[in-house]
């Protein structure tokens, strides 16, 4: 999670999703861009190949990722806009 991969592939997530957890927009109607985090929705030790695969990650602030935890799915209905161009 300290590599420069990583953080590259963090910032262009939360690029992304326009900087607003999108669990807090998409749930409650919400715009919250406070400690904003990039969640693993399928878990990073039991997905290890997803690890930088964009349509497992998925900008949350740090209560709603603590609240969805390790649980493998999504508790609303995401779409990823279209227009993302990856970085690697």
């Amino acid at each position: 999670m300290r590599t420069t991969r990583w953080k590259k592939k963090r910032l262009s997530i939360i690029k992304r999703d326009n900087a607003h957890c999108q669990r807090c927009v998409i749930k409650y109607n919400i715009i919250n861009n406070q400690s904003l985090t990039v969640h693993h929705i399928k878990p990073r030790n039991q997905y290890p190949e997803l690890m930088f695969d964009d349509t497992n990650l998925i900008t949350l602030c740090q209560t709603c990722n603590g609240q969805l935890g390790t649980s493998g799915e999504l508790d609303f209905e995401f779409h990823m806009p279209d227009e993302h161009i990856p970085v690697l």
